[in-house]
Formats: structure tokens, sequence, C-alpha cells
């Protein structure tokens, strides 16, 4: 079984205004048991108009200059990425909050560019921060999970180094455990609140009408593994229901 796992970096968080300022991809046989064996390693600058802030920068260490200098094309990197996936027979793609983060940000760079992603997208998706086993760490953020294994990530908010560690934390769960996680469908719920309630909805994570691009009018909402739905309606001190 073959996993690629892949990071970005960006000039900010919203995925409709940013833009991707690096991606960086490893491709490993699994299991992973005995350690992070790459195959192929692979990171890239991203040319872009966008602003690189001053905030981003002390952040990520990429500046202006440096994506000036070395950017790649984002549609030729793309095709790098698509052939390596369908060339080397990957089965499945591992992201940390990719669902929420990576996935949202790289179909919007594929939209603007005109180009698509048709090998990166059709495969099944790790996400770490909601696919590893839970109760295996106490946080899912990636420098916490790699604290608790004693992995420290001098070069975190670098693409390929956050790989390297997202990887090495998959590398301490049953990785069977995590692909029956993995394939199960993401779900949107509602919270059943009023607006004196709305603190609670948003102490569980639910967002106000948006998630991703999708708009969901006048609703707390947020998504879920269906194999976490029954847990969420239980533990959520308010009704919450299928969209």
């Amino acid at each position: 079984m073959r996993l690629l796992g892949i990071d970005i970096e960006t000039t900010g968080l919203d995925f409709e205004k940013d833009a991707v300022t690096e991606i960086g991809w490893v491709l490993c046989e699994a299991p992973l048991s005995h350690g992070v064996t790459p195959l192929s390693i692979q990171s890239f600058l991203i040319q872009t108009p966008a602003v690189i802030s001053a905030e981003i920068t002390k952040l990520t260490g990429i500046t202006r200059e440096a994506v000036d200098e070395f950017g790649q094309d984002f549609k030729n990197i793309i095709h790098l990425l698509n052939t390596e996936i369908a060339v080397h027979k990957v089965d499945y793609i591992v992201a940390q909050n990719g669902e929420n983060f990576d996935k949202l940000f790289l179909q919007a760079e594929c939209n603007k560019h005109n180009t698509s992603a048709h090998e990166l997208f059709s495969r099944t998706w790790i996400d770490t921060a909601f696919d590893l086993p839970p109760g295996k760490f106490r946080y899912n953020n990636l420098m916490s999970m790699a604290a608790e294994i004693g992995v420290i990530n001098h070069f975190k908010h670098r693409a390929v180094f956050d790989v390297m560690t997202m990887l090495t934390v998959l590398s301490h769960c049953n990785l069977d455990d995590v692909l029956v996680r993995a394939s199960s469908p993401w779900v949107v719920v509602k919270a059943e609140v009023n607006f004196e309630q709305k603190e609670l909805a948003k102490k569980r994570r639910y967002s106000w009408q948006m998630l991703g691009s999708e708009l969901y009018p006048k609703s707390w909402v947020k998504k879920v593994k269906t194999c976490d739905l029954e847990k969420e309606k239980a533990e959520a001190p308010f009704p919450v229901v299928e969209y």
C-alpha cells in the first residue's frame, strides 16, 4: 500500500482570497510500523502575485523574494503531483486537517488556474486531525501529537517537514483502524440552538452558515465523520441533527 502525505503553506486562511505559496509531498510505503521511509520527496515554492505579509513570513520563513526567485508555476506542479500519484499507484492521500484546509485551497487554486487535479481528489484522504483512533492523542493538532511521541519539528510551517512529522505521528497508529475511519463519509450536522446558546455551538467548533464555500442559511453547522455522529449527538449540550 502506498501513501502520499501532502501539505501546503499559504498567504492566509481564506481559500477564496489567499494563495498557496508552497507545496510539499512525501511518497512512502505502508505499513509504517518500522518508521517512515520516503520513496520520493518533492517540495516547491509556488509563484503568486498575492501579498506575503510580514506575519506570514515570520510564521513560515517564506518571503516575497524567495517566491519571486524560486517559485514554480502551480499548473506545472499540480501536473507533476497528479502524474506521481498515477504512475506510482498511490492508494491514499494523507493530510493534517486536509478536509478543512488543504483540499479547499488546492481546489480553489485549480479553479483559479483553470486546471484539474483528478488523481489527487479521486483518492481517499486520511485526515490525521480526525481519522486517528479516538483517545490515541490528547489533542488533534500536529505539534501536540508529535510532542506526545517525543518528536520535535524544528522546521514547522514548512510543507515537507510538516509532512514528515505527520507521517511519523501516523506511524504510531494502527493503520487498519485509521483506514476504517478514513473511509467513513463526512456529514454536515446542525446545532439546534437559539441566539443565547450560540456560544455553546462555538465551543464545539460549529460555524455560522459557511463551511468552505457552501452556504447553510441561518444555521450553526460543522462536518463530522459518520462514525462519530452518534457521539456528537450524545456529547453536545444541545440537539444535533443532520443538515
